[in-house]
């Protein structure tokens, strides 16, 4: 929930259910330690788009070795079952570590087991069992390690909500002795838009519950993030101390343009990072700028700057980690590079001073194959340059809503919505009032929906 309530996490995933799908592959990852290429990643993908291939590979004197590799499985649901990852020592393949899953009928993960391989065969390691409500929520997460051929119990999570489905509490217990003992809870307060506005973190002391800290959110008028305050509770004074808080500031697009985080130190806030961001066209981040208070001269000063340049669909070609030092931004083999691609929908991470990525490309329409009892849409010219024609293929009568969705969730306009006779029918959409970027059309009807990707140059 941390996580979510971060700024950057929200515009980036306030339309997940439209996006899990895939138009560009990631296909090979070129990581830069100092000046040359030290680790080199390639993909293979399925039909369906699953990734069952990995291959790592490391230089070493300008040859390329193998290094890793992993392979993976999946239902016909796109449910990835197995994941087996080889390690390569000594001129051959040799097995490290295997996950396998079960999923329940909503494509949530019911049971998850990892095992290692020791001697001549995988030996069992953790295993974890999930529990869902009929919200498809989980309610409790039970951890098990395997000790002399038997499961035994680890720890035990359980989820408690409220009607609306937000998380309320988080209760962490741990196998001692043959009982479950409390461990820590979380505990969730919220506002009447879903947003949280405080998380208290529990330890289980002396058989009763102990405040630990506390997390307090605020949120702008569009509902995201404005300010931030945490705090930690002091048993001496019984009372919560301020620790630490963050401001939040965004464009009229509400992306995130600058965060400036302060810290508490002998009862007054003291200024100590800022960021800067900036954006690529398509609202994928473009440039993180770090600033380092100095109190001497009471101005923030330069201190790391991650750059990405993107293609035309969104995909982080090229990643650069700084450091500032001598008045100037010098490559640090040691930074964290995000590589954003896919209009903003994925991303990974790698450690080095820069990265190149090259991608395999996939049709832009979410369902690239055609069924013939689901209403389906297509827009030609996509990308579309000032007009394109929305073509729709009904399959009966029926009612029909056709709404366009910008990247960041929001409602642009609908289209149509009306009833519509069984065939085939077309629809001008001017594009011209439309910023530069993607976009989202949802196709819904009674008995199913569907969601196509518009480029608008």
């Amino acid at each position: 929930l941390k996580a979510q309530q971060n700024p950057l996490w929200i515009q980036q995933n306030r339309i997940k259910e439209l996006r899990e799908d895939i138009i560009n592959q990631l296909d090979t990852v070129i990581v830069n330690g100092v000046s040359s290429p030290t680790q080199r990643q390639t993909h293979t993908y399925s039909a369906e788009g699953n990734r069952i291939y990995t291959l790592i590979e490391h230089l070493n004197n300008n040859v390329w070795g193998f290094h890793k590799q992993e392979n993976a499985t999946f239902d016909d649901e796109d449910n990835k079952l197995t994941s087996i990852i080889e390690n390569f020592v000594d001129g051959s393949w040799e097995n490290d570590k295997k996950t396998t899953r079960t999923f329940t009928s909503n494509h949530n993960i019911l049971t998850q087991v990892t095992s290692y391989w020791v001697g001549n065969g995988w030996l069992d390691d953790s295993k974890w069992t999930y529990v869902y409500n009929t919200a498809g929520n989980p309610v409790s997460i039970l951890s098990e390690e395997w000790n002399n051929g038997d499961w035994i119990n680890n720890t035990f999570k359980l989820f408690t909500y409220d009607q609306n489905d937000n998380l309320v509490s988080s209760t962490s217990e741990t196998w001692i002795n043959s009982t479950w003992i409390n461990s820590y809870r979380d505990v969730y307060t919220y506002d009447a838009n879903g947003n949280m506005l405080s998380q208290i973190t529990e330890n289980w002391i002396s058989d009763d519950w102990q405040n630990v800290y506390k997390d307090n959110y605020a949120y702008n008028m569009s509902n995201m993030p404005s300010n931030y305050a945490g705090q930690f509770w002091d048993i001496s004074l019984a009372s919560w101390v301020n620790d630490i808080q963050f401001r939040y500031e965004y464009n009229e697009l509400d992306y995130l343009i600058n965060s400036e985080q302060k810290q508490w130190v002998d009862g007054g806030w003291l200024e100590f990072e800022m960021n800067d961001y900036t954006y690529a066209t398509f609202g994928s981040l473009e440039s993180t700028l770090l600033g380092s208070w100095n109190e001497s001269s009471g101005t923030y000063e330069n201190n790391a700057l991650t750059q990405s340049n993107y293609d035309e669909y969104g995909n982080a070609t090229n990643v650069y980690f700084y450091n500032w030092s001598g008045n100037s931004w010098v490559l640090n083999e040691d930074g964290v590079l995000p590589l954003t691609y896919n209009f903003n929908t994925k991303e990974e991470a790698f450690i080095g001073s820069y990265l190149y990525a090259h991608f395999a490309s996939l049709p832009v329409g979410i369902n690239d194959y055609v069924t013939a009892n689901k209403a389906e849409l297509l827009c030609q010219p996509n990308p579309s340059n000032g007009e394109t024609t929305i073509m729709i293929n009904i399959p009966y009568e029926t009612m029909a809503t056709v709404t366009i969705y910008s990247l960041t969730g929001n409602k642009v306009k609908t289209i149509a919505e009306s009833l519509f006779n069984k065939g085939n029918h077309q629809i001008s959409l001017t594009t011209n009032e439309y910023h530069p970027g993607l976009y989202f059309l949802l196709l819904e009807t009674v008995e199913n929906n569907f969601t196509y990707k518009l480029i608008i140059n």
